[in-house]
C-alpha cells in the first residue's frame, strides 16, 4: 500500500494502491448520491467525487436503484479502462455535488421544518407547496439549483403578484423566507454562499397599518361582553393590555409560565419573538380574576390556549383563532348598535391601548421599557410618544403670554 498526501480541496490523502475503487451508491437521509475516486494521470493524487445524478427525481425506490446502477456501471467501466481523464467533467478545484432545484429546495424545507414553532412550520409548508407547483409548471424542477438566478427569482415573485394577487407585505415576506431557504442551501454547499438569488431584490413599500387604540367607552362595552361570554379571549386581551404579550407568543404559553403566587409571567426565550427570556409583572388588581380562571388545575406543561378552548397538552389553537373571535365580537357589537366605528380596531389594539394608558400614567419609563421588552429607551420613547394623548400637566399650566 502507498499513501499520497495533499491538502488541496477535494483531494483524498490516503488511497489504496489498486487500479481503481469502484463507484458506490450512498443512500443519505436527505438525498442519494454516487461516490467514486479518480486518480490523476501522474498517479500521485486521488480525488473523491460525488454526484446525485438527479436520483431524487425518481420517486419509486426500486427504479431509483436501477437508475443509480446504470450510472455506477458506466463510471466503473471508465475507471477500469483507465479513462480517468474522461471523467473530468465531474471535477474542478472545488468539487461539488450537482443538486436539482427541486431536491435542494426540499432539503432546505426539511431543515426549516425542524423548528419547534408551529407558525414557522406552517409558513414553510406553504412556501414548499407554492414554489414546487410553480417550478413544475415551468418544467424547471430538474435544473441545477446553481443555475437558478436572480432573474428566475424575480420572475417567480412576478408570478405570485400576477396569479396569486399577493400584496406588498406578503411580497416582502416571500423575499425574506425564500432568501432564508437559499441560505440553508448555501450552508450545505448546494449553492455558492454569495449566489443567493433572492439577495438584492428590492422590497415593496407597504402602507401604514390603520390601527388605533380603543376609546374609554369602547373598552367598557367590549370588555363587558367578552368577560361574560369568552373567558379565554378575555385572558388574551388581559395579557395584551397589561403584559404586551403578542398573540403568537400567547399560543406558546404554558400553565407553568404564569406564576400566580409571585405575580409574574416567565417568558422563556423559546416562545418570545426575539428569543430572549423575560419576566413580566402581573398587576395586583388582576390577580383575583386570574385565580378564578382555575388554571392551576391543569398540569404545568399544558399549553394555556389549547385546541377546543381549553388548555391542551400538545396542541395550541390556530394562529388566527383569537383574531377571528375578537373580530366577531366587534362585528356583533356594531350590528347591535353598541359600537359605531370599528375601523382600525383589532386584537392587537389592546397592546396599543395598554401603552396609551401607561403613557398617561406616572409609571417610570424604565418599567414601561421592561414590560414591553424593548431593547432600548429610545424604542420606548417612540412608542410612548405615539400613544401619548393630551398631557394634563401642560394642559393645567396657569400662565400664558396672551394678553388677558
Amino acid at each position: 500500500m502507498s499513501k499520497f498526501e495533499n491538502s488541496s480541496p477535494g483531494i483524498v490523502s490516503e488511497y489504496h494502491n489498486i487500479d481503481y475503487t469502484p463507484a458506490r451508491l450512498v443512500k443519505g437521509v436527505a438525498y442519494w448520491y454516487i461516490v467514486w475516486y479518480e486518480r490523476d494521470l501522474d498517479q500521485k493524487i486521488v480525488h473523491r467525487l460525488r454526484k446525485s445524478f438527479n436520483l431524487a427525481s425518481v420517486q419509486n425506490k426500486r427504479d431509483r436503484e436501477k437508475h443509480a446502477s446504470q450510472h455506477i456501471e458506466r463510471i466503473n467501466k471508465k475507471l477500469a479502462a483507465g479513462h480517468f481523464e474522461k471523467l473530468k467533467i465531474y471535477r474542478s478545484e472545488n468539487v461539488y455535488e450537482v443538486f436539482s432545484l427541486s431536491e435542494a429546495f426540499k432539503s432546505a424545507i426539511d431543515v426549516k421544518m425542524l423548528s419547534d414553532r408551529q407558525k414557522t412550520r406552517e409558513v414553510y409548508l406553504s412556501r414548499k407547496r407554492v414554489f414546487l407547483n410553480y417550478i413544475e409548471s415551468k418544467k424547471v424542477e430538474n435544473m441545477p439549483v446553481r443555475e437558478f438566478s436572480n432573474n428566475h427569482a424575480l420572475r417567480y415573485l412576478d408570478h405570485l403578484v400576477q396569479h396569486r394577487n399577493i400584496g406588498p407585505q406578503t411580497y416582502n415576506n416571500y423575499i425574506v423566507s425564500m432568501r432564508a431557504l437559499f441560505y440553508e442551501m448555501a450552508r450545505r454547499g448546494m449553492i455558492d454562499k454569495d449566489k443567493n438569488p433572492f439577495v438584492g431584490i428590492q422590497k415593496r413599500k407597504v402602507g401604514k397599518k390603520i390601527r388605533r387604540a380603543f376609546t374609554h367607552d369602547e373598552v367598557a362595552i367590549i370588555t363587558k361582553h367578552v368577560f361574560k361570554t369568552d373567558r379565554f379571549l378575555a385572558l388574551q386581551i388581559v395579557l395584551l393590555y397589561h403584559c404586551f404579550i403578542r398573540p403568537i407568543e400567547a399560543r406558546r404559553l404554558r400553565i407553568r409560565d404564569i406564576d400566580i403566587n409571585n405575580g409574574i409571567i416567565k417568558m422563556p426565550g423559546s416562545i418570545t419573538k426575539n428569543w430572549d427570556d423575560a419576566i413580566l409583572t402581573l398587576p395586583d388588581i388582576i390577580m383575583p380574576w386570574l385565580r378564578g380562571l382555575g388554571l392551576e388545575k391543569y398540569p404545568g406543561p399544558y399549553l394555556i390556549f389549547g385546541t377546543g378552548g381549553e388548555p391542551h397538552p400538545t396542541k395550541s389553537i390556530s394562529h388566527n383563532t383569537m383574531n377571528k373571535r375578537h373580530k366577531k365580537v366587534l362585528t356583533t357589537l356594531q350590528r347591535s348598535g353598541l359600537l359605531n366605528n370599528i375601523e382600525g380596531l383589532s386584537l392587537y389594539s389592546w397592546k396599543d391601548t395598554g401603552n396609551q394608558h401607561l403613557a398617561r400614567s406616572n409609571v417610570n419609563i424604565m418599567s414601561v421599557r421592561d414590560q414591553n421588552r424593548h431593547k432600548s429607551l429610545e424604542t420606548t420613547n417612540i412608542y410612548m410618544q405615539k400613544n401619548k394623548l393630551r398631557d394634563p400637566e401642560i394642559a393645567g399650566l396657569g400662565y400664558t403670554i396672551i394678553p388677558q
